[in-house]
């Protein structure tokens, strides 16, 4: 879920990552290059829908192993995936340039970066630009989906009210406790089951 690393370093021109995407590029340029019948412009399929989640799964897992090693992101969008816009799961987390450790020298700095509304970035930080990045690949209109007073279940008509509520929960933090990708992935794993059986219906 996160794409390997194979050297790091520093030269005249600054610091530098490679990296080893394989046959994957940024989801960006797969996005500006692919036809308008690619599955990724697509959403409102339920089908398509589904893979989306399934490579959202992906995004969350790799984000929680990066946050249990104290690790922010800071900077995830569509050039922070890697993918090659195959039919199956296949997204890999990049884009370390921004990434920083919180120290945990002072438990209660940890804390805070965890739960702090102030912190501009933070675990809670991650988890917004996760949540909206779902929402622009999943084709709803990001500000029916900041706004509270719209209601989940008229935030877009082609999803379910269950993807608006978790979206809704990542990037709101409505979540109970502190959200975390143990709690994202069990949720995200709900919808799912419900998008497969609505596509096994439609078969």
């Amino acid at each position: 879920t996160i794409a390997h690393l194979m050297q790091a370093g520093l030269d005249a021109q600054g610091f530098y990552l490679v990296l080893d995407p394989g046959q994957r590029s940024p989801l960006q340029e797969l996005l500006s290059r692919s036809p308008a019948g690619h599955w990724l412009k697509q959403p409102r399929l339920p089908r398509n829908r589904a893979l989306i989640w399934r490579n959202l799964m992906r995004i969350c897992q790799g984000l929680e192993t990066l946050h249990a090693q104290g690790l922010l992101h800071r900077d995830i969008d569509e050039y922070a995936i890697l993918t090659a816009g195959v039919d199956h799961a296949d997204f890999q987390l990049t884009g370390f340039e921004w990434s920083m450790r919180i120290t945990s020298s002072y438990g209660a700095q940890l804390k805070r970066a965890r739960s702090s509304d102030d912190q501009h970035y933070s675990f809670r930080h991650d988890w917004l630009m996760f949540g909206l990045l779902a929402a622009r690949l999943l084709g709803i209109n990001v500000n029916r989906l900041l706004d509270l007073r719209v209601a989940p279940s008229e935030i877009a008509e082609h999803v379910s009210a269950a993807e608006a509520q978790l979206l809704r929960e990542i990037v709101h933090s409505e979540a109970e406790g502190r959200l975390d990708g143990e709690l994202a992935a069990q949720r995200i794993n709900e919808v799912m089951r419900s998008l497969n059986a609505e596509v096994a219906q439609v078969d």
